[in-house]
């Protein structure tokens, strides 16, 4: 372990739980050490391993299927051999998504097959899908974790990328210290 010089972990959006569970171990690892931790979102690693797979793809989006009838999703423009995120995480409803993707993007996502029914209710089975379920790839959050440590870029907070407000709460008039 003395020699592990850098621990990442991807941060999302995906699974609240998961993410959770991702960042908590890698913290727990690096800490003994004092080893530096870097958080990375999944979608990014997943847009630059996409970017790399197809060169000629100028613009990808990573969705995700939010539940409550919307989807997650991020832009990413290519920057040379990688990208780069156009804007932040948002949601949409199924039905809006067609009217925010630049046109002539390569879209993926790691839940395809929870997707596909509702692609095709939203008339959007015309735009360029990747067909099957991808996944962010262990290397390349790897990547782009030692890409910004390397650089000495801001660290992502080690945090999950969760885009929803919160569904519980305080009731209303209850005290809160």
């Amino acid at each position: 372990w003395d020699e592990v010089g850098l621990y990442a972990a991807g941060r999302g959006p995906g699974r609240y739980s998961g993410m959770r569970v991702a960042l908590t171990a890698a913290q727990a690892l690096a800490l003994p050490q004092r080893s530096p931790m870097r958080a990375v979102s999944s979608g990014a690693a997943l847009a630059a391993a996409l970017a790399a797979g197809h060169p000629d793809a100028r613009h990808i989006v990573v969705v995700g299927d939010a539940r409550r009838e919307r989807v997650w999703f991020g832009v990413f423009d290519r920057d040379g051999a990688g990208v780069v995120r156009n804007g932040g995480w948002r949601l949409a409803a199924y039905g809006d998504l067609g009217d925010v993707l630049p046109s002539g993007a390569l879209l993926a996502s790691s839940e395809w097959t929870r997707l596909q029914p509702h692609v095709e209710s939203a008339g959007l089975s015309d735009r360029d899908w990747i067909r099957r379920d991808v996944y962010p790839e262990a290397e390349w959050i790897g990547r782009l974790a030692l890409a910004g440590h390397r650089a000495g870029t801001e660290p992502e907070p080690p945090t999950p990328i969760y885009l929803h407000p919160a569904v519980a709460g305080p009731a209303e008039g209850s005290i809160v210290s």
